[in-house]
C-alpha cells in the first residue's frame, strides 16, 4: 500500500508541475512586455474579440499582411494605441507591423479558438534588426594602394 501511495504522490506532483509549466507558457490576457525590436512576437486572438496594443510613443504607421484577416483602428487620441479585431474564425495567420517614429514592432497574429490576449502594453524596447552576413564576403578596404599614387600636374 505504501508503494501505491508513493507512486500516486509522484504522479500528482508531476501533473502539478506540468500544469504549472503550461500556465507559465500560455499568454496572459492582460500583459506588458519589454520588446526586442529584432524579434517577432505572437498575439493570440479569438474571432470577434478586440486586442488593444499600447506603445511607448505615437503610432505613425500600420501594415498588415492579410487585411481580410484583421481589422485595425488607431484613434486620434491617444496616439499610442492600436486596436485590432480578428475578422472571423477561419482567418489565416498574418502579421502586423507598427511604426512609431523610427522604430518598427512586428507581431504574428495567430487565430485561436481558446486563447485571446485582450491588452498588450509595450513598456519599452531594445535591440534592433540584425544583419544576416552569413553569405557576405567582407573585404579589407583600409589597405594601402600598391605602387605610387598617380597625379596629373596642372599645365602652366
Amino acid at each position: 500500500m505504501t508503494n501505491s501511495r508513493c507512486s500516486n504522490g509522484w504522479a500528482l506532483l508531476a501533473l502539478l508541475f506540468a500544469l504549472d509549466a503550461f500556465a507559465a507558457s500560455a499568454p496572459r490576457r492582460i500583459s506588458s512586455k519589454l520588446i526586442d525590436l529584432g524579434k517577432v512576437y505572437p498575439i493570440y486572438m479569438v474571432a470577434g474579440m478586440a486586442t488593444l496594443i499600447e506603445f511607448p510613443g505615437p503610432v505613425s504607421g500600420i501594415r498588415t499582411g492579410n487585411p481580410e484577416s484583421i481589422q485595425y483602428f488607431r484613434p486620434d487620441k491617444p496616439e499610442n494605441e492600436v486596436t485590432i479585431v480578428l475578422q472571423n474564425q477561419s482567418a489565416k495567420p498574418t502579421n502586423l507591423i507598427v511604426r512609431t517614429g523610427k522604430k518598427k514592432y512586428v507581431f504574428d497574429i495567430v487565430p485561436s479558438k481558446t486563447v485571446h490576449q485582450d491588452t498588450l502594453e509595450v513598456i519599452g524596447d531594445y535591440g534592433g534588426a540584425e544583419i544576416d552576413d552569413s553569405e557576405v564576403e567582407l573585404i579589407d578596404s583600409s589597405e594601402k594602394p600598391h605602387g605610387k599614387p598617380h597625379r596629373k600636374e596642372a599645365k602652366k
